[in-house]
């Protein structure tokens, strides 16, 4: 009875009439179906949140640059956006260009996979993992829960993109079936493939054998996959030009001038800062800090509340925790290690109640700030590290003051899992890359139909199974799926 009580999404009305509403597989596509508001997001939310990158969407101009759009920015101008325009028909030749090449040199010698992979691309990855209905249906039920999903995904998004087929403005492409009459970005194959395997590595012991292994791979036996990062992990050093490094394993994928973010990496707490001499800082009973000594913190006012106390401010200010009256859920703060304790003391004395704040511990260097959009630099730029930089191309001095070179502080980097166009170094990931690029050489997508469908898939992933907060995407049929699918698998490793 609970498949009647989810949410009613309208647009799967024609589907349900053609599948079994008793396969799991089909309960996941109705919960997730029933959560539009947290998925379905135009183009400036799917680039903010790093479903999409800029890179992704070059073909199609800002429609907020358009003067003559009711919602344009402010300062849209028709020389901005003729300008956009000529941009992005440059970008679609570049990538028609690229097509054609496909065409010439490989189209011929992949033929064979090609029109295997058109409508069974799903045998592809079976075989590769050498499963079948009878050894692990539930394994095969979480490959449906993929195609249920990414149908559900994929088409929405194409309807609303409606991106032209490449050999609609390039006959001369000339694929040997096809194209499709849908749209063409996104890549429904591009997105099965990347989502599917994203959910297979779930399970331990195929992220064992097809996971993620340091580039470039030693050969070296008893080396295990690991798990694709859902939010990527760097450390930024102290030093007069910043320098953000992710894992060996990750590849960034970002180019010289391409935007970025950072974020702490444990989360932020809320507590209150009393106004006296020394000032306290107080977590909820419920929670420890986890805090030592020594360790940088920053503080942000709460939207609504009053402003933080005196002496204190808001990032990139940095205090660091003393040692003095530290315990599981309150400190004292310095400007400096081991320094004066605060005095929060309010001009004029008094004794008001304590000051609600958000707290952030260990948070990046400063004058790095959280959520707040910096730059990649090009001296320095390598495969899995970059210069930080301002939006004219200084560089980001994070020096701390007094001089010295602490250790590198661990932070997230909010890029997209599977972030830029680079190389993924996941057997499983790369047969999805094959997959896609396959219909590149069929001349029916263009190469940014590719990696946009890698990005969505990674961002609805990690939303369905890696997020905690109010963005999740909750599908517990999923879950379950996965938790028996996991069964089938077993391995002495973690």
């Amino acid at each position: 009875m609970r498949f009647w009580t989810l949410p009613f999404d309208r647009h799967l009305t024609q589907w349900l009439q053609a599948v079994d509403p008793s396969r799991p597989s089909i309960m996941v596509a109705r919960e997730f179906g029933g959560q539009k508001d947290q998925w379905q997001f135009d183009r400036a939310h799917l680039l903010a949140m790093s479903w999409l990158e800029d890179l992704d969407l070059a073909w199609q101009p800002d429609p907020l640059l358009n003067p003559q759009n009711p919602n344009a920015n402010a300062g849209a101008s028709t020389a901005g956006w003729n300008a956009a325009k000529d941009a992005a028909f440059n970008s679609i030749l570049g990538e028609i260009e690229e097509l054609q090449m496909l065409m010439q040199d490989d189209r011929d010698r992949y033929m064979a996979e090609i029109i295997e992979q058109a409508d069974g691309s799903g045998g592809y990855i079976t075989a590769f993992i050498d499963t079948n209905e009878s050894r692990r249906p539930w394994t095969m039920e979480l490959i449906n829960c993929g195609y249920a999903i990414g149908n559900v995904a994929y088409f929405y998004y194409k309807q609303l993109f409606r991106r032209v087929r490449p050999s609609t403005l390039c006959p001369g492409l000339a694929p040997p079936f096809g194209p499709p009459a849908h749209p063409s970005f996104t890549s429904g194959h591009s997105f099965i493939g990347h989502f599917i395997a994203l959910l297979l590595l779930e399970i331990p012991a195929l992220r064992q054998r097809y996971g993620m292994f340091a580039a470039p791979y030693s050969g070296m036996p008893g080396k295990l996959g690991t798990a694709v990062d859902p939010n990527p992990a760097v450390t930024i050093s102290f030093a007069n030009t910043a320098v953000a490094t992710l894992s060996a394993l990750t590849a960034h994928g970002l180019s010289a001038g391409d935007p970025v973010q950072f974020q702490q990496v444990s989360p932020a707490l809320r507590v209150t800062i009393s106004q006296a001499n020394p000032g306290v800082v107080t977590v909820s009973v419920l929670n420890a800090h986890g805090l030592s000594a020594g360790d940088r913190v920053q503080f942000q006012q709460i939207p609504g509340a009053p402003a933080l106390p005196t002496h204190i401010g808001p990032p990139p200010d940095t205090y660091y925790v003393l040692p003095a009256n530290l315990t599981a859920n309150s400190f004292e703060v310095a400007t400096t290690a081991g320094g004066n304790p605060i005095d929060t003391t309010p001009v004029g004395g008094g004794t008001p109640p304590p000051v609600p704040a958000v707290l952030l511990r260990n948070p990046p260097p400063a004058p790095i700030v959280v959520d707040t959009t910096y730059f990649v630099l090009a001296p320095g730029l390598t495969a899995n590290s970059f210069g930080i930089g301002d939006a004219v191309g200084n560089p980001i001095n994070t020096t701390p003051v007094g001089g010295g070179a602490p250790p590198a502080v661990p932070a997230l980097l909010l890029a997209n899992p599977l972030m830029g166009r680079g190389e993924l170094t996941s057997p499983l990931l790369w047969l999805a890359g094959r997959i896609a690029k396959n219909r590149e050489r069929l001349g029916v997508h263009y190469a940014s139909d590719s990696a946009g469908s890698r990005h969505l898939a990674a961002g609805i992933w990690r939303a369905l199974l890696h997020d905690s907060t109010p963005s999740r995407i909750y599908c517990p049929t999923l879950r379950s799926v996965l938790a028996h699918a996991t069964a089938e698998w077993p391995t002495k490793w973690p």
